[in-house]
């Protein structure tokens, strides 16, 4: 094969890449709106905090762990497993790349223990870059999607497997497994425990797969409208 062979071999291939990575996109935020719209339309506005701009809308489901709880007069998001997501990536002071990421991958991740700690890693707190326990301030956040895992019998054992991922490294390189990213460590404690359950679809993990994955189901979203209205939707 001579050089311009393999020059226009190469050509094609990262166009059907391209190509590929542009379709998978707009197909997986396609099926991102319809599971938003999908669990909003169950719900029925049960509360309204007009002091502090907030409504609240109820998904009654019989057979589901509250979604928020309120402590001390302060909202949490999640029960033990679920998993929070910012469909926003977290670079908005760098326009167009800020906006392409968000459709593309999505954002950050978070894996709740109860309901007031999460365990998260974050590449851009260059002073904690490792596994680490938060305190669960999601509510705090213009956006949140919650997503909880389909079979709950294996909660425990990824709770207890990503607890002992505490203390590793970030991995910038996103591909070399020399650590974890938000999104990685959650696919990877999931899979860890049982490959069926995985809620990655291939490559490597972003916020989009996980949400879209046959695996999950939304349990939460929130989003602040632009009156500053923020619509809480919640199971119970």
């Amino acid at each position: 094969m001579n050089f311009k062979i393999k020059f226009h071999f190469t050509r094609y291939v990262l166009l059907l890449i391209f190509l590929f990575f542009i379709i998978n996109g707009v197909v997986e935020n396609i099926i991102i709106s319809r599971k938003i719209d999908s669990f909003i339309s169950q719900a029925s506005l049960v509360d309204e905090d007009t002091e502090n701009g907030i409504k609240f809308y109820c998904v009654s489901r019989e057979t589901s762990k509250p979604s928020l709880t309120k402590i001390d007069d302060t909202y949490y998001i999640g029960q033990e497993g679920d998993i929070l997501l910012k469909k926003a990536s977290p670079f908005p002071e760098i326009p167009i790349f800020h906006q392409l990421t968000t459709f593309f991958v999505g954002g950050h991740a978070g894996y709740v223990v109860n309901s007031k700690t999460t365990i998260e890693i974050n590449g851009k707190d260059f002073g904690n870059n490792k596994v680490s326990y938060y305190g669960n301030i999601w509510f705090t956040q213009k956006e949140c999607i919650g997503v909880r895992l389909k079979n709950q019998n294996i909660v425990h054992d990824v709770t207890e497997n990503i607890k002992s991922k505490v203390g590793s490294k970030y991995n910038y390189t996103f591909l070399f497994d020399n650590g974890y990213y938000c999104t990685d460590l959650m696919s990877k404690s999931v899979c860890e425990v049982s490959r069926k359950n995985n809620i990655n679809d291939y490559g490597f993990t972003t916020a989009n797969d996980i949400i879209t994955s046959k695996n999950v189901e939304i349990c939460y979203y929130h989003y602040t409208d632009t009156k500053g209205i923020k619509h809480v939707y919640y199971v119970n």
